[in-house]
Parts: C-alpha cells; structure tokens; sequence
C-alpha cells in the first residue's frame, strides 16, 4: 500500500453551506434534542419579549402622551421592566443551555476523533505533520463551541426577529412596510457577495493555520536536527512565508468585514430617512399616529440589528463549516491496515518461522523499497539484516508488524 491518506489537498472546502455536514452534526446532536429544543423555545419567547417593547412604547404615546395625561403610564413602565426582566432569565437559561449541550457535543466528537487516529495506520503519521492533526482536535473543534452557543441559535433568533418586525410593520401600516421592503433585495446583494467573499476567506484562513501548525509542530520537535544543521536562518524565512500567508488570509476577512458594515449603516439610514419622510406625510394625513410612526422606526431598527448580527455569526458559519469539512475527512479516512474479506485466522499457536515470498515494497508508487525480497527463518533462529541506510532493514520489520502492506508476494 503507498502512503496515502489525508493530504493537503484535502482542505479546500465546497460549499458555504453544507447540509450533508450540517446533518452528520445533528447526529452528534440527537442525544441531547430535549435541551436543544427547549433553547429554542427560549428564543421563542425572548423574540416576543423584545417585540412587544416597541409596541409599548406606541400605547405610551398614542393613549397618554399625545392627550396629555400620564396616569395610565405606569402600568406600561411595569410591563416594559417585567418584559426586560423576563428578558435576562430567558436568555441567561438559553445561554446556559446550549453552552452544555455544544460542550458535550464537543467532547463526544473530539473522543471519536483521538480514538480514531489512534486506530490509523503508521503510513498515515508519515503523509500528515502532527501538527495539522492537533489543529483537528483542538482549533476546529473550537470553532464548533462558536457554532453552536454563537452561531447557529442566534442566526435561528435573527431569523425570528426579522420575520416577527416584518409581521409588525405591515400591522402598523402595510403602505409604509411595502414601501420598506423596497430596500431590501439591495441588502440581499451585498449578503450574497459578502458570503462569496467570506466563504474564500475563511477557507483560506484554516488552511494556512494548519500548514503553520504543522510546520512548527515539525520544527520544534525537530529542534536537534536544525541546530545541528544550522538551519536557523532558513527556517526562519519559511516560517515567515508560512506566517505571512495567514496575515493576507486574516486582512482579506477583515478588509471584507469592514467594508460590509458601513454599507449596512448605509441601507438602514436610508431606510430610516425614507420611513420619516413618507411616515409624516402619513401623520399630517391622520392615517398614522405619531406612536404609529415612532414604534415603526423603532421596528425598522431592530429589523437591521439582526442583519448586521447574521453577518458576524456568518463569519462563525463559515469558520465551522470549514472545521466540520476537516474533521468529518479526517473520519472518514479508513482505519488502519485492512484484512481481505477471505483473510485466514490468526492460530492459536504460532510456529515462529517467517518467510517473505518475492515480497514487493514501495510507501510510494513506483518507488521501490524491496523488490521480490524473499528469505526463510525458521523458529529459533537468529538472522541479523546488515545494509546501508535506506537499504530496506526498517521496513523489512515494520512489514513483519504489518504496519504497511505489501504490493507483491506473501508474508507468512
């Protein structure tokens, strides 16, 4: 068998958004749905919480305020304080929760993960730097935390919220929504390119953080070798290439982020200019109260919170659908030296004799190592392998351990 295996190639990634990922994670998932669920419930309510703040503040002014009384206003300062209050008990126990259920959700994976590399072959070891495979276990499995307490139960609560302000704009005054909702496929543009755009950048992002893994990890358990050698200087402009890529992979996320944030500030000022314009033209015209109009441009504002929150979470999307297409490859990868189906048993009591007949050894293709080796010793025999270095002594017994197969021949 030639090394093969988990190679660099490996982590270019395909989708934005992969459901074939996202439902294997749901599998890891499934043990705890009741508290998944539950926190979504939570959502729920914290969603019709934040909700009905504006629309208290519409009653305030249009049944008080605007008729010069303030007598009726205390009942609507308590429900706005329960409402907060209910508010930070409600979030405080989502938060809680999916903070265990993505900590559990971590550990299972993770201990998949380490029991799975401990069953790999060793030709496995020699295609991957042990530093890219600690990054699967540590920095990708870090970024699924984000996902689950960070990024996909707020992109669920956005999602709410954005579908509940719409109900309510078009409940105050639906000539008004529709002329709002004009705006909108501008922002869907600007999500689509920035998802275009954040997609390459996280992609580019963990493939350099694994490549400079691996490379210090190399480094730094090699450290004898480069001071023997005086490898200091070199090594050093290596790494300075290695750390120089991830630089320009971090700014071109960075760059694309600052950009997008501007131009949503943008929209949504837009948005709020055209809603006081046309909202008072409706107030002169009686067909809109001024709380009508002040709880709407309230409405309009928490409608681009969740955007501009759904772009910083898309940054934690993309960050783990990264880390999920790495680790999920590296699952996948076949455990081990594998037996034929028609494999005969191991006998209960072994000879000791071995004998390599016309053995054929390459760890890659065409490359040989041995060649139509073949030899008998017997039980109780000693034979010593002389040679030079490279000549075939080590992987003459890593073969005997079957750390590798063979290409050609038998062993028995």
């Amino acid at each position: 068998m030639s090394i093969s295996g988990y190679q660099e190639d490996d982590d270019a990634i395909g989708k934005a958004y992969d459901s074939r990922l996202v439902n294997r994670l749901m599998q890891y998932m499934r043990p705890y749905r009741g508290r998944a669920l539950l926190a979504v419930l939570l959502l729920l309510v914290t969603t019709a919480l934040q909700l009905s703040q504006p629309f208290l503040v519409q009653q305030a002014i249009d049944r008080d305020i605007a008729k010069g009384r303030t007598g009726g206003l205390w009942w609507i300062i308590a429900a706005y304080l329960g409402s907060l209050a209910l508010l930070f008990v409600f979030r405080y126990i989502q938060a809680l929760i999916m903070v265990v259920v993505s900590q559990k959700v971590m550990n299972d994976i993770r201990m998949q993960l380490f029991r799975h590399l401990q069953r790999m072959s060793i030709s496995f070891y020699d295609a991957n730097p042990v530093g890219r495979l600690v990054t699967r276990l540590t920095n990708d499995i870090a970024a699924l935390n984000e996902l689950l307490t960070m990024g996909a139960i707020t992109i669920i609560a956005d999602l709410f919220m954005i579908a509940g302000v719409a109900a309510w704009l078009l409940f105050i005054n639906w000539r008004l929504a529709l002329i709002t909702f004009v705006i909108m496929p501008v922002l869907a543009v600007i999500m689509r390119w920035f998802a275009v755009v954040m997609r390459r950048g996280f992609r580019n992002q963990r493939l350099h953080v694994a490549r400079m893994n691996g490379f210090t990890a190399e480094h730094i358990s090699g450290m004898l070798l480069v001071q023997l050698f005086g490898r200091h200087r070199r090594d050093n402009e290596e790494f300075r290439e290695h750390s120089g890529r991830l630089l320009d992979a971090n700014m071109e996320v960075v760059h694309s982020y600052a950009l997008f944030e501007p131009v949503v500030a943008m929209v949504a000022a837009t948005t709020t200019a055209i809603v006081i314009v046309v909202g008072g033209r409706f107030v002169l015209h009686e067909t809109l109260t001024i709380g009508g109009l002040v709880s709407f441009l309230l409405y309009v504002s928490m409608y681009y919170n969740p955007v501009r929150e759904i772009a910083d979470r898309f940054n934690i999307l993309q960050s783990a659908m990264a880390a999920l297409e790495r680790i999920f490859t590296l699952l996948d990868q076949p455990e081990g030296v594998q037996d034929a189906e028609d494999a005969a048993g191991l006998p209960e009591r072994i000879a000791g004799s071995v004998e390599f007949d016309h053995v054929s050894f390459a760890y890659t293709p065409d490359t040989w190592v041995l060649k139509n080796v073949s030899f008998k010793i017997d039980a109780g025999e000693r034979v010593a392998f002389v040679g030079a270095t490279g000549a075939g002594k080590t992987s003459l017994v890593n073969l005997l351990l079957r750390f590798y197969d063979i290409q050609g021949g038998t062993i028995r």
